[in-house]
């Protein structure tokens, strides 16, 4: 059986915020019906 586990963070981009001062983050997602 798979393991269930809680959401989260899939990608961090840590240079991105170790050079650069990042005031806001925003988290997208989409849906797929069919």
């Amino acid at each position: 059986m798979a393991k269930q586990s809680s959401p989260s963070l899939i990608a961090d981009n840590r240079k991105a915020r170790h050079d650069f001062n990042i005031h806001e983050t925003y988290e997208a997602g989409i849906a797929l019906t069919g």
